[in-house]
């Protein structure tokens, strides 16, 4: 009878990434998760803009795991680089940013409702102390009245009030003489 041998045959190759590394956005940070097949095993470096990523490795046999968990911003991917004495390896992973374009939008929508508000608002004011004013001039200088000390208010012919009660609408027959009359009268 013959004696086979085992013979363990240990076979040395260059890092091999994985086409499950990949980076997700787990709803609070970045993850970034590198896996190397390598014999001798691999040291494997995260890079971000060119900065080196603080990671965590795992040493399966020949398979190496660094796993990152990060906020990078504005960031647009992150680079995984393996190597050994045998060679080196390098993919870059794009980092998903739809949470981010969210944020913007809706930073860019309420931006915009507050603006037009405000834009609103001092429309408004403006277009009241204009035609204010305009009425108390011209009610002024009806009367001969040049200083402006001396002027008697004038109720306000602006069209942007609106009243739906039809008392109000009596501007229409009001006499400029009558507030002439009336006016050394106090209230």
């Amino acid at each position: 009878m013959q004696q086979t041998a085992n013979t363990v045959l240990s076979v040395k190759y260059a890092p091999e990434i994985r086409n499950a590394s990949s980076c997700f956005w787990d709803g609070h940070h970045v993850r970034c998760m590198c896996i190397v097949d390598s014999n001798p095993p691999s040291e494997v470096r995260l890079l971000s803009d060119r900065e080196l990523l603080n990671t965590r490795t795992e040493q399966f046999g020949l398979l190496t795991i660094v796993t990152l968990e990060a906020d990078l911003g504005l960031s647009s991917s992150v680079k995984c680089i393996a190597y050994n004495t045998m060679g080196n390896a390098t993919l870059l992973m794009s980092l998903p940013h739809c949470h981010i374009y969210i944020y913007i939008g809706v930073s860019i929508g309420v931006a915009l409702l507050l603006l037009s508000i405000l834009l609103l608002v001092v429309a408004r004011k403006y277009s009241q102390i204009r035609c204010d004013n305009e009425s108390a001039i011209e009610h002024n200088h009806d009367l001969g009245l040049g200083n402006p000390q001396y002027a008697v208010p004038m109720r306000s012919k602006c069209a942007d009030v609106h009243y739906s009660d039809h008392t109000y609408g009596n501007e229409e027959i009001f006499d400029p003489e009558d507030d002439a009359l009336y006016a050394n009268v106090r209230h």
